[in-house]
């Protein structure tokens, strides 16, 4: 195993980076359609 581990230590950080990164895109993804939803609602429950 700790083979295996040094031979990705020079694109840990990168692969943090990336895992990092779409978790942000899709979180934002995520609270941007229940926040669309949400006023979508508001608006059907108004008229």
């Amino acid at each position: 195993m700790d083979r295996m581990a040094e031979k990705w230590r020079p694109h840990r950080g990168v692969a943090a980076r990336l895992l990092w990164r779409y978790y942000a895109v899709t979180a934002k993804r995520v609270t941007t359609d229940i926040a669309a939803e949400t006023k979508i609602g508001e608006k059907e429950a108004a008229a």
